[in-house]
């Protein structure tokens, strides 16, 4: 009699485990389930920069000129969300800007009139505020998208650039040469510290003085690169790009998601 009470107990045990497992197997699947589009987030480092095109300054600036350089600018800080594919190769670029200094300087355009755009540092608050906003309302506008922290599908590379050739006075303590940005590209921000990258080691020196985004600033732009992710990397180009002025990157970023929620993923 004793037997068969163990035996039935046992077998009770048994099921009840079965149980226990096959929910703790389901809830593991739906885990894996919310997070179908995996996407890291990581600062605008010297890579980014250096597919920027080098604009061309006037020797002085009116209406005019400020109007014959807004077509080119827009294929580096696009008003609208752009796919790369459709932007103009770099050698294009550069012509265009060399013909259209041409107007502006007899015998040539002297080397000192080509300025670069400017990288930003990225205040810790706004940077982490970024994040958050990744994690908990990307989701809610992009269905299965989650904040990876490791194997990510893409890489949202944001963060502020100053239009140097439209003049302004700016912050000069928040702009900062993107030779800043530790030098070469971090991979870990597609690995396993994907997500967790603070813009620069060098930031804490402008966090105190740097206000939140670009403060109106209508030369500063809040930009999001949008990456595939190739073999554990960073593709070379990213899909997609978007910049407004005087906005703040979580805006910025916002504004893409809306448009892959819409347009669908690369």
């Amino acid at each position: 009699m004793m037997s068969e009470v163990v035996r039935a107990t046992r077998a009770l045990v048994a099921v009840l485990f079965a149980g226990f497992t096959v929910t703790a197997a389901q809830a593991q699947e739906a885990a894996k389930a919310g997070c179908e589009v995996p996407i890291a987030v990581a600062p605008i480092d010297r890579d980014v920069m250096n597919l920027l095109s080098t604009p061309a300054i006037p020797s002085f600036q009116t209406t005019f000129t400020a109007a014959a350089m807004r077509p080119i600018k827009q294929w580096d800080l696009p008003s609208k969300v752009t796919a790369w594919q459709e932007r103009p190769s770099a050698a294009e670029l550069t012509h265009k800007w060399d013909d259209l200094g041409k107007t502006w300087y007899k015998g040539g355009v002297p080397r000192n009139a080509y300025r670069p755009y400017a990288a930003l540092t990225m205040p810790t608050k706004e940077w982490d505020e970024l994040r958050q906003w990744v994690a908990k309302d990307g989701p809610k506008q992009l269905s299965g998208a989650c904040l990876a922290e490791k194997d990510a599908r893409y890489v949202m590379v944001a963060g502020e650039i100053r239009d140097v050739s439209a003049g302004g006075g700016g912050n000069a303590t928040r702009d900062t040469q993107y030779s800043e940005y530790a030098g070469t590209p971090r991979q870990d921000n597609v690995g396993a510290n994907a997500g967790t990258v603070s813009p620069t080691a060098h930031q804490s020196t402008y966090d105190e003085m740097a206000g939140h985004g670009a403060s109106g600033d209508p030369n500063v732009y809040a930009c999001v690169f949008l990456y595939r992710t190739e073999n554990g990397a960073r593709a070379a180009t990213p899909a997609y790009y978007y910049c407004h002025a005087a906005s703040s990157v979580r805006s910025s970023a916002g504004t893409m998601v809306k448009f892959l929620a819409k347009n669908g993923l690369p």
